[in-house]
């Protein structure tokens, strides 16, 4: 009987520390808050807009040149009026640069002139996943042209440099040259000095 008494207290005396620990967790949540702080959930909830503010910082990456970045250099021949592009290795300075970091070292560099034949090189274009880069170029010691070989009509011109001065009407006709040659013609080129057109003029027709 004693045991049955025992048994009963227990069950009476856990259930009511049980609810005393609810009524102190209630109060408290209830009665002891600060009236000065106010979680993030409620900051929110009175301001919506904090929401989308702050979804759009988590949704912002910052656009950085990483390992990963496609580095493409764009070379610009100046005197050839041509661009050949290649893809290359990420330069380790590069690596962690953002847009403006990356106009700011190239304005360095240009501001150094490190290199005699470039002209100057810049940013075209720029993103995590890639990044171009264009570098202009002109050949300080460009050779000294005089003629311009070219076709008209089936027959072989020599004009001065500037295209526009008739300097012989060698009376070549192309009809029977090789088609290596007559194609070379029809493009036009240069030559530099006139001992050079008359060994090119010989060989076209020997």
């Amino acid at each position: 009987m004693k045991k049955i008494a025992y048994t009963f207290s227990f069950i009476v005396l856990s259930f009511v520390f049980v609810m005393a620990y609810y009524c102190c967790y209630y109060y408290a949540t209830n009665n002891m808050k600060s009236d000065g702080i106010k979680t993030i959930y409620e900051t929110m909830d009175e301001n919506p807009a904090l929401n989308d503010d702050m979804a759009d910082a988590n949704a912002v990456k910052e656009e950085i040149v990483s390992s990963e970045t496609r580095y493409i250099l764009e070379t610009y021949n100046m005197d050839t009026d041509t661009i050949t592009k290649e893809e290359l290795t990420v330069p380790v300075e590069f690596l962690g640069m953002d847009r403006q970091s990356m106009i700011d070292y190239l304005s360095d560099y240009n501001d150094s002139n490190v290199d005699d034949n470039t002209e100057n090189i810049r940013l075209v274009s720029f993103s995590s996943a890639y990044i171009v880069i264009r570098k202009s170029i002109k050949n300080e010691d460009k050779t000294e042209y005089n003629y311009w070989i070219t076709e008209e009509n089936g027959i072989v011109m020599v004009y001065k440099a500037d295209k526009e001065e008739l300097y012989l009407d060698t009376g070549i006709e192309t009809i029977d040259l090789e088609k290596e040659d007559k194609k070379k013609l029809q493009n036009g080129f240069y030559l530099e000095n006139i001992q050079e057109l008359y060994n090119y003029l010989e060989t076209i027709t020997s």
